[in-house]
């Protein structure tokens, strides 16, 4: 299983326990009542299931979530516009497309990776990241690399 404890579901179930080795305090984003595993933002297949075939769906990030710092670090740290002051974060919104939208989308980042064969390789710049599938990216208006 790829970025996981285990090497299969097999060996992941008969670990005794092993829902609280993966828990986190992020609350699903569609039922907000339960967890949700490793950073992912929904507690379970139901809730992932319905925005999936329900979309498009916006939903605000909590504040007090990792995956609002992640972005909002990101934002600020990324900011390079000297005279100009950086705004304040107030709202991040996650938005899950249409399936089409989304399969579309794949399709072409699949076609990109084929050609450059980009996934796992350094970047240009050095700074020890590497380069994902189709050299997916997340980008702000107002800031660059």
């Amino acid at each position: 299983m790829l970025n996981s404890l285990w090497c299969s579901k097999q060996c992941r179930d008969i670990t005794q326990n092993w829902k609280s080795m993966v828990k986190t305090n992020e609350l699903c984003l569609k039922c907000t009542q339960e967890t949700t595993y490793f950073g992912k933002y929904f507690c379970g297949e139901d809730c992932e299931e319905w925005v999936n075939e329900n979309g498009p769906c916006i939903f605000k990030l909590s504040k007090q979530g990792n995956k609002f710092k992640d972005i909002s670090n990101q934002f600020m740290s990324s900011w390079k516009h000297e005279n100009k002051v950086m705004p304040e974060i107030h709202t991040i919104y996650k938005i899950f497309p249409e399936k089409q939208i989304i399969s579309r989308y794949n399709n072409y980042r699949d076609t990109i990776e084929s050609l450059r064969r980009l996934d796992g390789k350094p970047f240009p710049k050095g700074d020890g990241r590497v380069m994902t599938k189709g050299n997916e990216q997340r980008r702000f208006h107002g800031t660059r690399m």
